[in-house]
C-alpha cells in the first residue's frame, strides 16, 4: 500500500446528502471519510470481477 502522500489523488463531486451519508457510515465503521469511500469502491469492484481495466489493462499499469 502507497503512504498518504504518494497514493494518488482524484477529486470527487457528490450531493450534500451523499457526503453526510457517507461520513456518517465512516463514523459507524471507525474510518476516514477517504478509507470508507476506498473500501466501499474496493468492495464494488470484487463484486464486479474487479481488477480489469475498460481496455483490458491491469490496474497496475501492465
Amino acid at each position: 500500500m502507497r503512504s498518504a502522500r504518494t497514493a494518488p489523488q482524484i477529486a470527487l463531486r457528490v450531493t450534500q446528502e451523499l457526503k453526510d451519508w457517507l461520513a456518517h457510515k465512516a463514523i459507524d465503521n471507525h474510518r476516514s471519510l477517504n478509507a470508507e469511500i476506498t473500501v466501499r469502491l474496493e468492495e464494488s469492484r470484487t463484486r464486479e470481477g474487479g481488477g480489469e481495466l475498460c481496455h483490458g489493462e491491469k490496474a497496475d499499469g501492465q
